[in-house]
């Protein structure tokens, strides 16, 4: 206890670490760390989707928009469908 590792450059940083305790290894059982595990797992996956999500979009084509050209587009103008005609009825 209380043992300090030597120096380590890390990111520019100079760091050392020191161990503070032990604490020993124990069995549990499944049902009590299934919920943890699960959620474990499913952290990695969503970190390991970011990640390719992220390097798809920086591999990508880089788009520019003109906001010139965008502000002079008008849009659609939605169709009121309470006031169209009913449907034609088939005569058999």
């Amino acid at each position: 206890m209380g043992e300090v590792t030597s120096i380590v450059e890390s990111g520019g940083l100079l760091l050392f670490f020191q161990l503070r305790g032990v604490r020993e290894r124990s069995v549990r059982p499944l049902g009590e760390v299934a919920g943890i595990l699960r959620a474990e797992r499913i952290r990695r996956w969503e970190d390991a989707v970011s990640r390719a999500v992220a390097a798809d979009l920086a591999s990508s084509i880089q788009v520019r928009t003109n906001q010139l050209a965008l502000e002079g587009v008008e849009a659609p103008v939605p169709e009121n469908p309470a006031a169209a005609p009913p449907p034609q009825m088939i005569e058999y």
